[in-house]
């Protein structure tokens, strides 16, 4: 996710030194703040992309070998529409014979006709994980690295951008980041980004908000029907 990764990420169902209400604790160094975004040992947390880019709205919930995305977009008729699907990943399940160093992916969706969950099987290439998600989404653009470049609001609970230059914005309206909990918990960025296509220079509009909540308490349930068929 490039491009302006935060632009593409979106797709779904106090005092100086205490945080505010719902707010943030101040971090104090470049490491603790770096460590921040390091999720390589969470395997359970929800994170939700919200975009203008993309229109849309996703949450991705992980639960250990267990994913459930949820896309709520809105179509050319005006209605809004979610869909979900889940993916069960079990590494310790050769996929075939041939290739025991492979292990399996259940992937589900939900058949309109039969009315139930159904199920594909593959090869898991890339293990989906809530680190790859964080660094998609937040690190790509380097957030993790400009500690010097934001600046705690006490009264706000929030951390803000100082500077009006921002990577691939030509025009910043807003950058925060809030954390919770020694972990990052919501980065929200506002501005105009411009690109060049087909000889032609355009303006957008990126308004996009990640947030990373319920670490270590996510759960995922498989639909009971769909568990059922792979057993």
């Amino acid at each position: 996710m490039t491009a302006f990764s935060l632009a593409t990420a979106g797709l779904v169902a106090c005092g100086d030194d205490e945080p505010a209400s719902g707010g943030t604790e101040k971090i104090e160094s470049v490491e603790a703040w770096k460590a921040a975004f390091d999720f390589k040992d969470v395997t359970n947390a929800t994170i939700t992309f919200e975009s203008t880019a993309e229109g849309g709205r996703s949450t991705h919930k992980y639960d250990g070998n267990k994913v459930c995305r949820e896309y709520t977009s809105t179509g050319e008729n005006g209605v809004s529409e979610t869909r979900v699907s889940y993916t069960w990943y079990k590494p310790d399940e050769p996929y075939d014979e041939n290739d025991p160093e492979m292990g399996s992916a259940y992937y589900y969706s939900y058949n309109e006709t039969t009315k139930k969950w159904a199920y594909s099987k593959g090869r898991i290439y890339d293990m989906d994980t809530v680190d790859a998600d964080v660094n998609d989404a937040i690190r790509d653009i380097g957030v993790q690295d400009m500690f010097d470049k934001f600046e705690y609001d006490g009264k706000a609970g929030v951390y803000k951008f100082k500077g009006t230059e921002f990577p691939d914005l030509t025009e910043l309206k807003k950058a925060i980041v809030v954390f919770k909990d020694k972990k990052v918990n919501k980065v929200e960025i506002m501005g105009t980004y411009n690109y060049e296509y087909e000889e032609e220079s355009i303006s957008e509009d990126v308004h996009v908000t990640v947030t990373v909540t319920d670490i270590g308490k996510t759960k995922v349930n498989i639909p009971e029907d769909a568990e059922l068929e792979t057993n």
